[in-house]
């Protein structure tokens, strides 16, 4: 059983596994259990019912009772018994899979809270799937050679957690900035392969478990962890941030079919075939995102900042060219006053 209740233990579910396999054996002996369940499907079923009562009354989700019941398929197989979970459903009343929770994306000031009170790592790492609509798996999938920051405008290679394909997504003024100043030199240094959000003083990923336990630990200290209105799902969730991405673009007006690329969705068979905007073109809606997806107004600070210097700039060039031409003709003049008149020379020489 301790090989079994392993298997849930990296999703830090191995306690409930546990729990249900005691709800399945009610005391039996495991060998016992397993020749009651191939000799008698009432005995399966009302076996499936302890713990499918147990779900049901703490009033979870049906999502979350559908789990129980995974494990319970789970625990079957790996005694090797064949179950005929038709039959199960017939027999007891298992509640349908439902979209219960009313979710939504975190505004611009909340997103500035939650990154204002997440830890350095976090912030980058929830500011990075923010602004470009990763799945919370693409960002734990990123490395240091996916990031190009030497390209114009500066980017990052996405491996679709769904598809398998590979797409980029622009990155803006201001998150550049963040990876700059989070990671330094390692940006430049690091190997290529090298995970970009490993876990704490080792090489391997971030549990998608801990991410999310962060990202409530953080929702909860700004006074964010809200129930929505079915009271068993949150406002905002991991999830939001990728939310944020799509309804940012959307009222920015950039292109509906451009948006569903970057977010890495299929566009379907016609418009994958022909949708092939030109770099121009994506350039031009990417002036509308980057604006859009700017969270702590940086992004364009930096932009203005560098405008306003390259025109001091050229202003300067200009001064300095107006001075030099007016050193130059002060130069000629004091020469030409220097040089001896010849000609009144030789009218002295003529009256003598």
């Amino acid at each position: 059983m301790d090989r079994f209740v392993k298997k849930f233990a990296r999703r830090r579910q191995d306690k409930l596994a546990r729990k249900i396999v005691d709800l399945l054996l009610d005391g039996l002996e495991v060998d016992e259990f397993r020749r009651r369940c191939r000799e008698d499907v009432d005995f399966v079923v009302d076996a499936v019912d302890r713990v499918l009562s147990e779900a049901l009354d703490g009033d979870r989700a049906p999502s979350a009772v559908n789990f129980w019941l995974f494990i319970v398929r789970k625990f079957f197989r790996f005694l090797g018994v064949s179950i005929d979970w038709g039959v199960i459903r017939e027999r007891l009343d298992i509640p349908r899979r439902e979209v219960v929770r009313q979710d939504r994306a975190p505004t611009i000031e909340e997103l500035r809270k939650i990154l204002a009170n997440s830890t350095p790592r976090n912030r980058v790492l929830f500011h990075l799937m923010a602004v470009c609509g990763l799945r919370i798996s693409e960002a734990l999938n990123l490395r240091f050679g996916d990031v190009w920051l030497h390209e114009n405008p500066p980017r990052i290679r996405i491996k679709s957690s769904k598809t398998g394909r590979y797409r980029i997504i622009y990155l803006t003024s201001e998150l550049v900035e963040a990876l700059r100043d989070f990671f330094g030199e390692k940006l430049e240094n690091a190997d290529p392969d090298e995970l970009l959000f490993p876990a704490n003083g080792s090489e391997r990923k971030l549990l998608r478990s801990d991410v999310y336990q962060y990202f409530q630990a953080t929702l909860k200290k700004c006074g964010l962890l809200k129930r929505d209105s079915s009271g068993r799902g949150y406002q905002i969730h991991l999830h939001s941030l990728r939310k944020f991405f799509k309804t940012k673009l959307e009222a920015a007006g950039v292109n509906p079919l451009l948006i569903e690329k970057w977010m890495g969705h299929n566009l379907g068979s016609v418009a994958q075939a022909y949708y092939r905007p030109s770099e121009e073109e994506i350039l031009e809606e990417w002036k509308k995102a980057e604006e859009a997806l700017t969270i702590h107004g940086r992004g364009r600070q930096l932009i203005q900042i560098r405008k306003e210097v390259e025109e001091q700039i050229e202003y300067m060039q200009q001064l300095m060219n107006q001075l030099q031409k007016a050193q130059n003709l002060i130069t000629q003049k004091l020469e030409e006053a220097e040089k001896p008149d010849t000609r009144k020379k030789a009218r002295k020489s003529g009256r003598s």
